[in-house]
């Protein structure tokens, strides 16, 4: 990058016009590196930005001084307004973000917002607030790993070899973490931890702060009307079932209740013990009755979700026939999440649950065939990563065998899956 740049400079000097433009460098998040583009960490949310302004347009220079550094939170979002800006254009009354260079600048934001979902084929969900010093996370998928396959990523050495010592039991914990599921909160300090080591979610001295930046990240998910707390292919298909859009369905409260569902993903993602003030009878019993809602399949979901984790601690059975039920959900990711919960409760000794319906579900899901590409067959696929990995292998016939006329992201997934696990890939599911 040092010679590409140089060589613009270069080329702007022998033409007369080095000192007439304002080279603005920025990057993306580095698709390719471990903890980089992805990763909801600063090493996947903080990107360079260098710009240089000449001594003609030295009104637009945010200190007095070159070669200096603006103590300023940007986002993306804030650019091309900020451009637009330099260049005196008009900028359109919709387009957000706020201007951060120049005398039009606007006051510096508290806070910089984010999010994860989808990734090519491979599935997770997360949210994170960010001030001048304190990085807050929330997980909404935390049965998922950080290091999930892609095969974009995949192909570096460096994931390879950090994939191969892991299964080899050759990482410490904290290098293990990277294909390990995530906690659902995360706070780091990124004054005394650049690095997002030492995660002070749990930290009482902490608290104060896990609560403000708690309370701010949800204040933002109700203003921007959060389209990401129900399973995106199902929000897909209720906009085409009503004639209308994502973006009008989240806007009628009637139909998304925003409130109410972050309360349900809340009670979901909760750890056993709480922290809500019921007792682990009570917080059950809340669970397995919210699974039956018949008004809300957002409701059922969370609740699933939340039987699904409780399953995987191997902590609770009683939510084992709320799960049996919710294989017939109308939601078919909300099939596919109490399938995994369902398989994960088979063989504890305590009460040993049969899960046969649960794995005809998910070879169902996947072995099914759309042409409009339906993403519950991506859901499916995934489900297989989030299994224990001695169970994975019952699945593999399926996964092999699955024929993507649908969606090329269908294809991917399956190829992701079997290529996570070290299982042989078929030549129909290759990519090149």
């Amino acid at each position: 990058m040092d010679n590409k740049l140089s060589e613009v400079i270069n080329n702007l000097k022998e033409d007369g016009l080095f000192e007439d433009t304002i080279i603005i460098y920025c990057s993306d998040h580095g698709g390719a590196l471990p903890r980089g583009k992805r990763d909801m960490r600063d090493t996947g949310l903080h990107c360079p930005l260098v710009i240089r302004i000449p001594e003609k347009f030295k009104h637009l220079w945010p200190n007095a001084e070159r070669g200096t550094t603006v103590e300023r939170l940007v986002s993306f979002i804030d650019m091309t307004k900020t451009w637009l800006a330099m260049a005196e254009a008009e900028i359109p009354d919709q387009m957000q973000g706020r201007v951060f260079v120049g005398p039009k600048s606007e006051p510096e934001p508290e806070y910089h917002y984010a999010f994860m979902s989808r990734y090519d084929s491979r599935l997770d969900n997360s949210r994170a607030i960010r001030d001048k010093r304190f990085l807050y996370i929330r997980h909404y998928m935390p049965y998922t790993i950080y290091g999930g396959y892609v095969e974009y990523r995949a192909r570096g050495e460096f994931y390879q070899n950090w994939r191969k010592l892991f299964r080899e039991g050759k990482l410490n914990d904290l290098q293990a973490s990277y294909f390990l599921p995530k906690p659902v909160e995360e706070l780091y300090d990124t004054q005394t931890d650049p690095d997002n080591i030492h995660n002070l979610a749990e930290s009482p001295s902490h608290a104060r702060t896990l609560q403000r930046m708690r309370a701010q990240l949800r204040k933002w998910q109700l203003n921007i009307h959060d389209s990401g707390l129900a399973p995106e292919h199902e929000m897909e298909r209720l906009a085409k079932e009503g004639k209308t859009t994502v973006y009008d369905i989240v806007r009628n409260n009637k139909h998304y209740d925003l409130a109410a569902f972050l309360e349900a993903a809340d009670q979901a993602l909760l750890p056993d013990g709480g922290g809500d003030g019921l007792s682990d009878d009570a917080r059950i019993a809340r669970l397995i009755e919210r699974a039956k809602n018949d008004d809300s399949p957002f409701v059922r979901y969370w609740a699933t979700v939340g039987l699904m984790l409780r399953a995987q601690r191997g902590s609770d059975v009683r939510g084992a026939t709320a799960l049996q039920v919710a294989l017939n959900d109308e939601w078919r990711t909300t099939r596919v999440v109490a399938a995994v919960g369902l398989i994960a409760l088979e063989g504890l000794p305590s009460q040993p649950v049969h899960a046969t319906k649960a794995w005809d579900c998910l070879q169902s899901l996947i072995e099914q065939k759309d042409p409009e590409g339906d993403y519950a067959c991506i859901d499916a696929l995934n489900a297989v990563d989030w299994l224990e990995e001695s169970k994975r292998k019952h699945l593999l016939p399926a996964v092999e065998a699955f024929d993507p006329k649908g969606s090329g992201l269908t294809k991917s997934a399956a190829h992701d899956v079997l290529a996570f696990n070290g299982w042989p890939i078929p030549a129909h599911l290759k990519i090149k």
